[in-house]
């Protein structure tokens, strides 16, 4: 009986959430308990009823967009261009998963065009050969003593297979069954697909690409009389060529669900073609037909009766026989079957075919080159199509967008009589009418308020679970400061209603914002990250509670719990790689170094322990530059005093005499002075304690450009410490002593400056005036120092301020004395010994016409700079001359330059301006004016400084260290010099150790630059390095530059079977290995061996088989903490494949070294050998590689044994298998 559609009678019914009486009822109800004493009216005038009804009313709308279904509630806004899926991974990202089984690579292979079939089979006998010698406890290449090749034991590594690929004809041969293609391109794909999904401990011996077996039909066929003899004969070709050699068909997505597949059978075992490594792809495989697809053994002749009676037009087939052709000749011939040949592919040989056509008696004659060309037109229809991608994918559902964060007040449902509508009151209504309904609106506000808060979440519950990452840009782009990235957990938004500004503010919403550096945020935040992680039933529990641990004492905490925010959301939007990929291995055909080519088991580790680059590269940043000896220059006025040394060492004595030169040219001026304060960073207090308080004060001399060129190595108290040793520097620097220097003494309550010997202490002139302070004293010396160098200003007998008469005063420009000899002298004596420059003065005695003695001054490479114009009667009178009318007049205004045709040059005038007091001349020419120019600014800097101690050391060559950027340059280079490169590599270990911890650098601040640190040990008194800024954020990028380079957390993952030996090494004349091979250790003893002839398994010995060696740098600050190394070990563990066992080592900076070279050596090598088959030295790099392995030594934590009544709990324990034991002392 039909039924008929008709509207029923019954009131619908609605779920509680959109029934407005059902609501009503609750709230009734609740207002009963709560105020049921005080109010008893509940009937619709009640004004407190009419809210509870609006409320109810705006509830039912919220029900209704809550309960909408998921895909409209996550649905994408159309309007919006920009906004992108960051919810949902599609099949094709979060199915695929790299090839496991041998079927699951077999459809990789065939979906290469012009692969038709690919077989895997197991290697079980390796070679080169591997023999074991149970005596000495080694594997080796060659027999060992006393057997022979049948009974020696030999191993066979695991994991191994070999890989036969059946190609397609037909992929070659054009519509005319011509040759038009090459195999190489389909042969390079099958290395490149077999190197790309590689699993890890796992390798492909060898490729074996079968040959064609050509299959040969002869016989008679007769039939019907309306047959057409070309179309019987193709059809035969056509039937026999799909029995002899099946295709396989290639289905969409969709075909496959019509045949009842599931999605996850659909993608098992298949690896992503769009995403990640994208490739062109044919279509899906069903698993069942592939495993049905077995090449035969035999073909029956029976079977060919039967497919060829399928042919319609078909009577009878009579005497057929097969026979086999390889490269065209016979091998067999059976009436009856026929044993094909392994490793052949066998197919159809039309051209060895022949097959006579009858009807009745009669013979049939085809047109054979028609039969042919139509049935090579067919066979290309059998050449893979490559799909679309919409056929290969299944998109994300997308559902209907609607508005959820649209909100209308609820004080537009009010009735009118209240007057909070947009009607509102009328005018005559009074103040206190008014004043009420703006109460009313007043209170309805926050219900308003909180409605549309709540709209506006649920309109961003995508954003709310997206895995989108909280982009702090500092830990993404190197020495960058920005504030990060963060993404909101709670929403809102303003609310409108009628005469809003009245009862809020335009500004309201800024007291509602989110704050997103609390730990209310990051708390919501984990909440999202972790009910995400749980739908792909991942953890990071243990990860997050152990870092608390660690930093939980730490300044920057919050720092710390964003990163792990950070983790976990990177952790998220890689997952389908993570997941897809954990055990595929590295593609060892590609970029081996510097790349992200690296397995999907080190990928998916790095995430679950924040380590952001996962790149194969460099972990250890320190090098030993071997520095071959330099040349420094020092300069002092005293032996008490410490030398400032210059800052750079130079390559030849000649550099180093030019920057001394260029030095004292600065140190002679003040404004070249930098006052320096040496302070911790305040941050650090907890680090540093007590030291952190202290702050140092010292200085340095720049160059123009502030370039740090020496800075004194004594740190001084106070600024007034450091204000007088610097004034005590400049002044002794200025009088250009070696026999005296300043000093100030106290006398009385006041200061004065004396001139004292460095031998005797005697006083060779004093200060007039006294000074207030003994800073004054100095300055006034520094001034003094000035008119030390004219003679004219030695006077004889002078007087001080009281009248008192001495030998010798010394007066300023104006004439006024400034200072006296306290004892006898003589003022021209007095001048020559203030001023001597015997070092740089020689007297040459003249013959020939006119003889004489006259003055010649050279330079400090015994140039002459000046000569005397004069000849004198004796050496004494020519040295008088010299320090009288030249040294003590010599000032730029006596300096009279000239211009001849033979170049520029200058003389020296004993009257400034007077030509025809030329005392002097300089008897060089020069080509240009500023040559000319230097040489006489080098005259006036050699009189100024030639009596000060200066020295240039050559030093010896030793070992120095230094850490280094991305691009190789020197980010941090030891003070410390060595003899021998084991200390060297030793002091590396410490200097790292100290320089990843903030509160070991000492800031240097100085007037306006420079700024720079000092790195000193953990006692703050030792200076390891020290380097010089044009700014503050210059200087604190690099630190924060040489911290980000020490602590570059990652890990190597080595895989055994790849250091198998893979080539049989090339053998001398006398029979001898050309190259020894080496191989790693194997424990095994002579009571293991088995009688002779028996092969053992050597499952538990074999070094190479399922063995991964996985490198860790020790020094990282995280990887330093012996819970944190346990837990990135046991995740190691936990992760790593079941049947894959781990060797893990944590190295020291030299260990590093030495393995990194020699892997990168080797990767090259491999890749090299993979690639192009002709690697230059793969034996060797591996050879170095494998000696190293067993060298490696896990470096731990250094404890010290106490005393048991002296130890602390502070002190370092020692902890079996997790620290080192060293001594009291250290």
């Amino acid at each position: 009986m039909l039924e008929y559609l008709s509207i029923s009678k019954r009131q619908p019914e609605f779920p509680d959430y959109l029934n407005f009486q059902v609501l009503r009822d609750i709230g009734i109800t609740h207002l009963q308990a709560l105020s049921g004493k005080l109010w008893t009216d509940y009937n619709l005038h009640d004004p407190g009823v009419t809210i509870l009804e609006v409320l109810c009313y705006a509830v039912t709308d919220l029900g209704y967009r809550n309960n909408l279904d998921i895909q409209d509630l996550l649905a994408l806004n159309p309007a919006n261009r920009d906004s992108q899926e960051n919810n949902f991974f599609t099949v094709d990202e979060i199915l695929t998963c790299n090839p496991v089984t041998e079927l699951d690579l077999r459809k990789r292979l065939i979906d290469i065009p012009g692969v038709r079939n690919a077989w895997l089979e197991k290697l079980t006998t390796y070679n080169p050969a591997i023999y074991v010698d149970y005596a000495h406890n080694r594997l080796q290449s060659t027999l060992p003593n006393g057997q022979s090749a049948e009974n020696a034991l030999r191993l066979h590594p695991r994991g191994l297979y070999t890989v036969y690929i059946d190609l397609d004809l037909g992929y070659r041969k054009n519509a005319c069954g011509q040759l038009s293609r090459s195999w190489s391109d389909t042969l390079d794909q099958v290395k490149a697909v077999l190197c790309k999904y590689r699993n890890l401990c796992e390798d492909f011996h060898d490729v074996v690409v079968l040959g064609e077996e050509e299959i040969g039909i002869c016989c008679d066929i007769e039939l019907v009389a309306d047959a057409d003899a070309e179309d019987v004969l193709v059809n035969i070709y056509t039937r026999l060529e799909a029995l002899i050699s099946p295709h396989l068909r290639f289905y969409t997505i969709q075909e496959l669900l019509d045949k009842g597949k599931s999605i996850a059978e659909i993608f098992a075992g298949r690896p992503a073609v769009l995403h990640d490594e994208p490739y062109d792809s044919h279509g899906f495989i069903d698993t069942d037909e592939l495993e049905a697809l077995t090449p035969p053994k035999i073909i029956y002749t029976s079977d060919l009766y039967q497919e060829i009676l399928k042919v319609p037009g078909v009577a009878a087939v009579r005497q057929l026989s097969i026979t086999n052709y390889i490269n065209g000749l016979p091998q067999s011939q059976h009436p009856w079957y026929l044993h094909l040949t392994q490793g052949y592919s066998p197919m159809l040989g039309v051209e060895y075919s022949k097959v006579t056509l009858f009807k009745g008696v009669l013979p049939i004659a085809a047109d054979v080159n028609e039969v042919k060309r139509r049935y090579y037109e067919q066979q290309t229809a059998y050449i893979k199509a490559l799909r679309e991608d919409y056929e290969l994918n299944l998109p994300v559902p997308q559902g209907s967008y609607y508005n959820l964060a649209d909100h209308y007040s609820i004080q537009h449902d009010f009735p009118l009589t209240y007057g909070i509508s947009e009607d509102g009151l009328p005018e005559t209504a009074s103040a206190l009418r008014k004043a009420q309904a703006r109460q009313l609106k007043g209170y309805l506000v926050f219900f308003d308020q909180f409605l549309a808060n709540y709209l506006s979440q649920l309109a961003h519950v995508r954003d709310l679970f997206s895995w989108e990452i909280d982009r702090a840009k500092d830990r993404q782009i190197e020495y960058k400061t920005q504030q990060p990235l963060r993404r909101q957990t709670y929403f809102i938004q303003a609310v409108d209603f009628p005469d809003r500004p009245a009862i809020i503010g335009d500004h309201y919403l800024d007291s509602l914002q989110e704050e997103l550096d609390t730990d209310t945020y990051r708390d919501r935040r984990n909440r999202f990250l972790d009910h995400l992680l749980g739908r792909f039933a991942e953890s990071f529990s243990d990860y997050v509670l152990l870092n608390y641990r660690m930093t939980k004492e730490h300044r920057d905490q919050d720092k710390h719990q964003t990163e792990i925010i950070h983790d976990k959301a990177h952790f998220l939007k890689d997952y389908p790689s993570l997941s897809r990929d954990r055990f595929r291995a590295f593609n060892y055909s590609k970029q081996v170094w510097d790349t992200n080519n690296v397995s999907g088991f080190k990928k998916r580790v790095s995430r679950l322990l924040g380590i952001e680059d996962v790149r194969r590269r460099d972990l250890c940043h320190y090098r030993i530059h071997q520095d071959t000896g330099g040349f420094t220059f020092s300069v002092s006025y005293s032996s008490e005093k410490q030398p400032l040394t210059s800052q750079q060492s130079y390559a030849t004595q000649k550099d180093a005499q030019a920057a001394l030169e260029k030095f004292l040219l600065f140190a002679l001026h003040d404004d070249f002075y930098k006052r320096l304060a040496y302070s911790y960073d305040p941050t650090t207090a907890e680090e540093v304690g007590a030291a952190v308080g202290l702050t140092t004060y010292g200085y340095a001399i720049v160059d123009t450009e502030g370039k740090v060129l020496a800075a004194t190595t004594e740190h001084l108290p106070t600024p007034q410490h450091r204000e007088i040793s610097l004034q005590s520097w400049f002044n002794n620097i200025q009088v250009n002593q070696n026999q005296f220097r300043f000093t100030v003494e106290k006398s009385n309550a006041a200061y004065l400056f004396t001139l004292k010997s460095n031998t005797t202490e005697q006083i060779l002139l004093q200060s007039v005036d006294s000074y207030a302070s003994e800073l004054d004293a100095w300055k006034s010396a520094g001034k003094f120092a000035e008119h030390l160098r004219y003679l004219s200003r030695y006077i004889s007998p002078a007087k001080d301020q009281t009248g008192q008469s001495y030998s010798l005063g010394i007066t300023d420009q104006s004439g006024k004395v400034v200072a006296i000899a306290p004892t006898e002298v003589n003022a021209f004596e007095t001048f020559k010994l203030l001023n001597s420059v015997e070092s740089l003065l020689q007297i040459e005695a003249v013959t020939g016409t006119t003889s004489g003695y006259r003055f010649q001054l050279l330079d400090w490479q015994e140039a002459t700079l000046l000569q005397g114009t004069e000849l004198l009667e004796n050496e004494n009178a020519a040295r008088d001359r010299f320090y009288r009318d030249v040294l003590g007049i010599l000032e730029p205004t006596t300096i009279f330059p000239t211009e001849t045709k033979d170049g520029f040059g200058f003389r020296v005038l004993s009257r400034p301006r007077d030509q025809k007091s030329e005392v002097a001349i300089h008897p060089q020419n020069y080509a240009t004016a500023s040559e000319r120019d230097a040489a006489i600014n080098r005259l006036f800097l050699l009189v100024r400084t030639a009596r000060l101690t200066t020295e240039i050391t050559q030093q010896s060559s030793a070992y120095v260290g230094q850490i280094y950027d991305k691009q190789g340059q020197t980010l941090l280079q030891s003070q410390q010099r060595h003899n021998n490169i084991e200390d060297a590599w030793q002091h590396g270990n410490i200097l790292l150790e100290l320089a990843q911890k903030r509160d070991n650098f000492r800031l240097i601040d100085g007037d306006n630059g420079p700024y720079g640190w000092e790195l000193t040990n953990k006692g703050k008194g030792s200076i390891l390095s020290t380097h010089y800024y044009a700014s503050k954020s210059e200087r604190d990028q690099a630190i924060t530059a040489i911290q980000t380079r020490i602590n570059d957390e990652g890990f190597h993952l080595l895989e055994h079977i790849l250091l198998r030996p893979q080539k049989n090494l090339p053998v001398s004349i006398s029979g001898e290995l050309a190259t020894k091979e080496n191989f790693l250790p194997i424990f095994v003893t002579a009571d293991d061996a088995t009688t002779l002839g028996e092969q053992p398994t050597l499952t538990c010995q074999d070094p190479y088989s399922f063995w991964i060696s996985v490198i860790l740098p020790y020094w990282p600050e995280r990887f330093g903490e012996m819970d944190f190394r346990s837990f990135v070990e046991r995740t190691l563990r936990l992760e790593a494949p079941a049947h894959v066992a781990l060797k893990i080592a944590w190295l020291d900076v030299r260990q590093m070294r030495e393995f990194e070279v020699a892997y990168h050596d080797w990767l090259e090598e491999l890749a090299q050998d993979t690639c192009s088959g002709n690697a230059c030295d793969l034996t060797g790099a591996r050879n170095r590689l494998v000696a190293i392995l067993p060298q490696l030594r896990s470096v731990y934590p250094q404890g010290i044994l106490y005393d048991s009544q002296t130890s602390s709990p502070d002190d370092q324990p020692i902890i079996l298998n997790q620290t080192a034991l060293g001594t009291a002392n250290d």
